[in-house]
């Protein structure tokens, strides 16, 4: 059997604990025709001899992921995060699909690994929860069948090397978000396929319940509402406006009943209607949240970890909300900040 090459690249900014326990795993994988190439920001010296360590100055994801693919020899560029490791049957999994000339890029699942912490296995909680990010699960855990999609993150992503150079790689300072556009290049630019196989799987840390973790989903918020403007295609889409219209939802709620009461003429809806509305609308949002505390329970036999996930997906939507439409308001003097 031929066995093209693979380069996996990893973007970090230097050498840390992550990468040190994933380089053991990919260096097991069963495949027999790869290379490992870590970009980081200053030189450092390789503490493995079959990795090769790339300089690229203080630049984002998007550009390491660029510079490494230029540095290495690959048919195909596997992109991973330091956080991740893969199972050893990913490469070979995912390069089946690459019989179909049609087929650009495969990826997988960011599934959590074992023997994490408690506040690491709040976040894998909410990450896997419909109720706080929609249809996107499918990214953190190995769910569906093989399908294609259009839009998917670099922490699992396996493009054909020609395909890679065809579009000009990701070509953006874009972060978090370059995927987004570079995945929406695939499809516009060469009208090939991104396929989604469950079966190719890395196992993914999670950032800690808090604020490491909200400052993540707050990122992706942000870049999610600027997306909508400027890549309606495939990210203007109902689930990504769903905690935007929470927040304010809430917000005009909580005003409105405020002016009835103290202006009774303020609207012609009839107060205990307005009362109503509301109510029937927080209850809804509370009985939901009930749902995942009694889904977690049976889940992880943890009441602790039961009774923290209502209020850490309340948060996860606020933020993700707030920023989402601070990001969708931007004017384009503001893209600068967009682009760190």
């Amino acid at each position: 059997m031929k066995y093209p090459k693979v380069s996996i690249v990893i973007p970090v900014k230097s050498i840390n604990h992550y990468i040190r326990k994933a380089i053991p795993y990919l260096l097991t994988l069963d495949y027999p025709n790869f290379e490992i190439i870590v970009v980081t920001d200053n030189k450092e010296k390789s503490p493995w001899n079959e990795v090769k360590i790339v300089a690229s100055g203080v630049v984002g994801p998007a550009q390491k992921r660029d510079l490494g693919e230029k540095k290495s020899q690959g048919d195909y560029i596997a992109f991973i995060d330091d956080d991740a490791y893969p199972q050893k049957e990913w490469l070979k999994t995912a390069l089946r699909h690459f019989t179909n000339e049609k087929v650009a890029a495969v990826c997988g699942p960011g599934t959590t690994p074992p023997h994490i912490n408690f506040l690491e296995k709040l976040s894998s909680v909410i990450s896997n929860s419909k109720l706080c990010w929609g249809n996107v699960t499918f990214r953190n855990r190995a769910e569906g069948k093989v399908r294609e999609v259009d839009d998917y993150i670099t922490a699992n992503l396996i493009v054909r090397r020609s395909d890679y150079q065809t579009i000009g790689g990701f070509g953006t300072a874009y972060w978090p978000g370059e995927d987004t556009s570079f995945c929406l290049n695939i499809i516009e630019k060469l009208g090939k396929k991104i396929i989604y196989d469950p079966a190719v799987v890395v196992f993914h840390h999670r950032r800690p319940f808090g604020l490491p973790y909200l400052k993540q989903v707050a990122g992706y918020g942000l870049h999610r509402g600027y997306f909508a403007k400027i890549l309606p295609k495939t990210s203007f889409r109902l689930p990504y406006f769903a905690p935007t219209f929470f927040v304010v939802g809430g917000v005009l709620g909580l005003g409105v009943l405020y002016a009835r009461g103290k202006y009774p003429n303020f609207l012609p809806l009839p107060m205990d209607c307005a009362v109503q509305l509301y109510v029937m609308a927080v209850g809804t949002y509370l009985l939901l949240l009930f749902f995942e505390f009694v889904t977690t329970i049976f889940r992880s036999k943890n009441l602790l970890l039961a009774l923290l996930t209502p209020p850490a997906i309340f948060l996860v939507h606020l933020t993700y909300g707030a920023r989402f439409l601070q990001g969708f308001l931007l004017t384009s003097n503001l893209v600068s900040k967009l682009r760190q």
